[in-house]
């Protein structure tokens, strides 16, 4: 054979060789990864706030462009809402202390919640539900086939970590903002559960991305603040100072209060979801316990 076509013929398999290589390479890059339990689907948790007043089906292209045309050094001011009377709002800061969380197959809290339905994630867990990145919890693999409740024990935190603000000491729950002229902070010190489920089945698979979001503004909107309005700049809504006269009938029509509102709120405008692009955000095409 002339050695013209014996090189023809090496150049020939060196390419396939190469192509195959290739592919096989692309191919591993591509495959998700595996639950280390055989047969228990890998499930990762994230808790995040919404601050966006509705879900939206295009939150992804819209933070891409914004982080294109706002450098992220940047930061980004506090966002203006209105509570249910027209008072003018804003909250800078949202923090929440979790001693435990269980994700649970029923949707009604304590109906058939058999032990192995049920799965533990310890924590405490201090998360800032305004942080630009929604806080991780961790992975953990699922004994189970869907999703419909998620339960978190509040916690009391007793030593205050790095970077995390003042009013969180000693406390379970903390928001701090302003209505009209008026500083104002929300503390608690309720070690009690909170409890987020819906009517939907959330079918759990390999490698599921689950959020838990709180969407702050119809929280507010659903909120009458004006009794802080005659209070003094500073003042601290507690569950020991609930500040009464308020009222929240799209929330529960039997509360009073500021504090019984806000806290009963938390849960009302949560939702347990899968972020499939994640954005950090449950938006109108993805899985949720509860319409977005």
């Amino acid at each position: 054979m002339k050695p013209a076509i014996i090189n023809k013929i090496l150049k020939a398999k060196i390419k396939v060789t190469i192509v195959s290589l290739t592919f096989a390479i692309l191919t591993l890059s591509c495959q998700k990864k595996e639950s280390t339990t055989t047969g228990n689907p890998l499930v990762s948790l994230k808790i995040a706030s919404s601050l966006s007043s509705t879900p939206v089906a295009m939150h992804s292209l819209k933070e891409w462009l914004k982080k294109i045309i706002i450098p992220e050094s940047m930061a980004t001011p506090p966002p203006t809402m209105t509570d249910v009377v027209g008072n003018v709002v804003t909250l800078d800061q949202g923090w929440i202390v979790i001693k435990e969380i269980e994700l649970e197959e029923t949707e009604t809290p304590g109906l058939d919640e058999v032990d192995g339905n049920q799965v533990l994630f310890t924590g405490p867990y201090v998360v800032d539900l305004f942080s630009v990145q929604p806080s991780v919890i961790g992975d953990i693999s699922l004994n189970m086939t869907s999703i419909r409740r998620i339960k978190m024990k509040l916690h009391r935190l007793e030593s205050l970590p790095a970077s995390t603000p003042e009013g969180l000491n000693q406390n379970s729950l903390y928001f701090h903002g302003t209505v009209g002229a008026i500083n104002f902070s929300l503390t608690s010190t309720d070690g009690s559960e909170f409890s987020i489920g819906g009517a939907k089945a959330l079918n759990v698979h390999d490698n599921m991305n689950l959020l838990l979001s709180i969407r702050i503004i119809p929280l507010i909107n659903k909120i009458d603040l004006t009794p802080l309005l005659s209070q003094s700049s500073g003042v601290i809504v507690s569950d020991s100072n609930p500040i009464s006269g308020s009222s929240c009938p799209d929330i529960d029509a039997s509360s009073t209060t500021i504090y019984d509102c806000f806290r009963k709120g938390l849960e009302k405008q949560g939702n347990l979801g899968e972020d499939t692009d994640g954005s950090g955000d449950i938006e109108t095409n993805e899985d949720s316990v509860r319409d977005p």
